[in-house]
This record gives C-alpha cells, structure tokens and sequence, in this order.
C-alpha cells in the first residue's frame, strides 16, 4: 500500500506546486496503483493525463489494463482497451494478455476468445500468458472443443506447450467427459517430451471414470507409477469409481487395497464406492467387511 500512497500524493505535490507530471512520472504511478491493487485510482490517473493533454504511451493502458486484470474488472479493461484504439496507441501482446486474463478471470470465455483472435489479426505473435488466459476461459465453461482448437494452433502461433497449458486443455476435455481426448493429450505429452504431472494424469483418469473406461483408467494409473507421479486420493477414487461403473470389481479392491497399504488414507468416498462395487457384483461379504473397515476407522458412514 505504502508505494501507491506515495506516489499519488507526490503527484498531488506536484499539482500543488504547479509542476506538471509528464508522461513517465504518470505512468510510474499508474505502476504503482497496478502492483498495489487499486484499478480504479489507475484508471482515474489515465483520465487526469488526458484532461491535462499529457500523453498516453502502451505503457500507460498496459499498466491500467493490468490493474483491471488483477481486481478482476473485465468490463473496464475492455473500456480501456477502447480508449486505448481511440487515442491511437498501438496495442501489444502484454495488451492482449492483460485483457484476455481479465476476462478469463471473470470466466468471459466469448470475450476471451475474441481477443486471442484479434492478436492474429494484428499480425501479432502471440505468448504463453495469452494462450493459457484463452484456453483457461476456455476450461471454466467446459468448452473443450475450443480449449483442443487453440491448443492445436500452438505451432502455428510459436508457442511451446508447457504442462499448465496440456492440463488446462485435458481439464477442459475431463469436464465434458471427453476420455480419449484426454488420453491424447498424455501421449502428447509424452512425444512432446513435457513432463506430465499429477494434475494431467489426475484429469484423465476423472475423464475416463466419468465415461466408465476402467481399463483406460488402470492404465494411466500404472502409467503413473512408472512416471514415480505418486497418487493422491482424488486419482485413487477416480479409477474405483472407473471400475465400479465398469463392473470391475476386483480391480476396484485392488486399487482400495494400493491406497490403504500405501501413504493415501480412504476416505467416505472410496468406501462407498467399493462397497458399491461388491455390491454389484453380489459380494455382499465383502461389501460388509468394508462397511466394518469403515466403523473401525470411525468414517462416518451415510445414506449410501
């Protein structure tokens, strides 16, 4: 807070002194109120800059947008983005980057997109910040099919893909149940030589449960093993879950069994969804020998 106080109180001297700021020393504030949180106070030294006929620069809207972008104020970086185009200060990719965060922040997925179109169009290259701010709009509203096209365009536009923008996309593809382009994407990965992580492994096995591909699931859980990705519980109850709506219940007991003998502690879910898994199968014995693990490890049992 101290830095953005200062600074807007040196202006303010300034004025009193009848000294005016020039560009660099506006902009310097706006940096200030940017890195301090206050958007609004660096939109109002853009409005002071241009009521006193003092020249705007990139800098100066990159640094407002950014403010916007961290209160996560979409609609007045888009509003600055626009005074930006009217007073005919050229845009750049930290512009675009700016405003398309803003937006994905704000979950404006649309809005989003049209700024990452819109770079092309400036005959702009465009940067990891954007493509991840793009395809992360993208993931919030499941729009995986727009999430895989922007991903597909990496090579065109000169970006490398790093493991956050293969998750965001295989978590886009995990939220609308798109197994395969989540398995995809792994031995993309692979070819690609980036190193996949628990969160990459996690969202396609979430994506093969949710379509019941249990044999797609143990896959890519032996695959991690082989990784020495160490599996947490989610992971874990993503693959039972896999077995059980595939009627593999044996399967099911050994993934239960590698969780409970290894570091990951079950929890209600991988009980329920165990004993479901017996359950199915009419193993009412072992359903009850784990309806008893679950009063010996005081999980509070329910209604399932």
């Amino acid at each position: 807070r101290c830095a953005w106080t200062r600074a807007l109180q040196l202006l303010t001297v300034m004025f009193q002194s009848k000294v005016l700021p020039n560009t660099i020393t506006f902009n310097a504030a706006i940096s200030a109120c940017e890195k301090g949180g206050e958007q609004e106070k660096a939109w109002q030294l853009v409005s002071i800059m241009e009521l006193n006929k003092v020249d705007t620069d990139v800098i100066t809207f990159n640094a407002a947008i950014s403010a916007c972008e961290k209160g996560g104020d979409w609609e007045n970086a888009l509003q600055i983005f626009g005074v930006m185009a009217q007073s005919k200060v050229e845009s750049d990719i930290i512009t675009f980057s700016a405003a398309i965060s803003a937006c994905k922040k704000c979950g404006e997925w649309e809005k989003a997109m049209h700024l990452f179109s819109a770079i092309s169009q400036n005959s702009m290259k465009s940067n990891e910040i954007a493509v991840s701010a793009a395809i992360g709009a993208c993931e919030m509203f499941g729009k995986w099919e727009q999430a895989v096209q922007l991903f597909s365009e990496l090579g065109q536009s000169g970006v490398q893909s790093d493991a956050t923008i293969f998750c965001t996309v295989s978590s886009a593809c995990e939220k609308s149940g798109k197994w395969d382009r989540s398995l995809t994407l792994i031995s993309v990965m692979a070819q690609n030589t980036v190193e996949s992580n628990m969160i990459s492994f996690g969202a396609a096995i979430t994506a093969c449960e949710r379509g019941a591909k249990w044999e797609s699931a143990l896959q890519l859980f032996t695959l991690m093993a082989q990784s020495k990705i160490e599996c947490n519980r989610i992971a874990f109850n993503a693959a039972i879950s896999a077995c059980e709506k595939g009627s593999a219940w044996e399967s099911a007991l050994q993934l239960f069994n590698m969780m409970a003998n290894g570091k990951v502690e079950p929890n209600l879910i991988s009980l329920n969804t165990v004993i479901s898994a017996s359950e199915k199968n009419c193993k009412w014995t072992r359903a009850l020998h784990f309806l008893l693990i679950m009063v010996q490890t005081k999980a509070e049992s329910d209604i399932i």
